[in-house]
């Protein structure tokens, strides 16, 4: 087998694809998960996972809907427990699984839109990213995630954004939360133009701030 590198963890077994052979889940040191899916000691397929960020860790595989295919269960460092429902290398449904600290409800939301990126996440939703600027990313009929954790200078766009199902990931070297961003964000002819920061802009054409709520975005 490859050598994944170092950062790289090995979390746990279990046949997520229902052939009948064990399977290897991965975590890297910054959170994101990784399928391996096997046949004996062959790597015969496999991808990345949305990533939930470093504060979510494996706590269990198993197969939690009875459909065949290995699961993963999750916890917070706040003590949260998730579950996402996997068909191969698909999340294909996932949430809050309740909290077993005795923690706030207030914990539970924030655990909650911590991983709003990950759930989101399924076989039906198109990751985008761009670096360069000057473009227009088109969302699709889909579920889409636009990435804006990494950019270059310039000014960015957004069209086709549906309010209804689409995400857009964040950092949070630029927006600490939600009101943050709202108060970096303004109306600009029918759309939402928001201020990265000093040399940098994502103007989301054709949704007005107004339109937007917290679940269009996910802070890692």
């Amino acid at each position: 087998m490859a050598n994944p590198g170092p950062s790289w963890h090995a979390e746990g077994a279990g046949d997520f694809n229902g052939d009948g052979n064990a399977d290897i889940l991965w975590q890297n040191e910054d959170g994101a998960p990784a399928i391996w899916l096997m046949n004996g000691a062959s790597v015969i397929g496999g991808g990345d996972l949305p990533n939930p960020g470093p504060s979510w860790h494996v706590a269990g595989i198993d197969d939690f809907n009875s459909d065949g295919n290995a699961d993963i269960l999750w916890q917070n460092d706040d003590g949260t427990p998730a579950i996402w429902l996997m068909n191969g290398v698909s999340l294909i449904a996932g949430g809050i699984a309740g909290n077993s600290s005795s923690g706030s409800s207030a914990a539970t939301a924030v655990s909650s839109a911590a991983l709003r990126s990950a759930i989101l996440g399924s076989d039906s939703m198109q990751f985008t990213s761009d670096a360069s600027a000057g473009a227009t990313l088109n969302a699709t009929a889909g579920r889409d995630n636009f990435d804006f954790t990494s950019y270059a200078a310039g000014a960015h766009s957004i069209s086709g954004f549906d309010p209804s199902q689409d995400l857009v990931e964040l950092s949070k070297v630029n927006f600490a939360n939600i009101a943050d961003l709202q108060a970096h964000s303004t109306a600009s002819g029918g759309s939402t133009l928001i201020a990265l920061d000093g040399a940098s802009s994502l103007l989301i054409q054709g949704v007005q701030p107004s339109d937007l709520h917290d679940s269009n975005f996910v802070f890692v």
